[in-house]
């Protein structure tokens, strides 16, 4: 889990835990990534290309 995350850390750069979330939820074959993280958000495209999990965003 920690390589995978090494591996998408350069692209994504995100911060470490919310790159360890979504390795996370890509290995607990999620196919969606509900979130109210603005960084996470604003890299919806890239997540998706990179780890095929689609980034819902949610308002609060």
């Amino acid at each position: 889990m920690f390589v995978e995350a090494i591996e998408v850390a350069p692209e994504l750069k995100l911060k470490t835990l919310d790159i360890l979330h979504l390795v996370y939820a890509r290995r607990a074959r999620a196919k969606f990534f509900l979130t109210l993280d603005k960084d996470i958000i604003r890299k919806q495209r890239a997540i998706n290309e990179i780890m095929n999990l689609e980034v819902i965003p949610r308002e609060t």
